[in-house]
């Protein structure tokens, strides 16, 4: 009885939050070519919560996303400045875009292209 209560606080002990995460990290893409951002488009998602970790690690803050489709979305907003992320699970390909509230009205002023990989922890 011992070692069966052993063995199920240590399998407990290796998944505490009780959910799966996927890490992905995303090159900034223009013209066919990509680069890499030194890890400022880290992305962690937790499919079970629809949750996501994103950006430099000191600034990440565990935020919402909703599912459309193939695509995964969230909006940040900084007072007149909107920022649409979709990454689609399938091309990995994520898409931001910038719109300013312009005289009235919203206006796309900026688009960024990025392509994410799956990446597998150590342990």
């Amino acid at each position: 009885m011992k070692k069966l209560l052993l063995i199920l606080l240590v399998s407990l002990s290796f998944n505490s939050n009780g959910e799966e995460r996927v890490y992905l990290t995303c090159e900034f893409c223009s013209d066919d070519q990509c680069m890499e951002l030194d890890g400022s488009q880290t992305l962690i998602i937790f499919p079970d919560t629809n949750e996501f970790l994103f950006g430099p690690e000191m600034r990440r803050t565990l935020s919402k996303y909703s599912e459309f489709g193939d695509s995964i979305t969230w909006t940040k907003t900084l007072g007149s400045i909107s920022q649409e992320f979709r990454v689609n699970r399938i091309s990995g390909e994520m898409t931001e875009e910038w719109t300013n509230y312009i005289d009235g009205e919203f206006v796309s002023t900026i688009s960024y292209k990025s392509k994410c990989k799956k990446i597998e922890s150590l342990f």
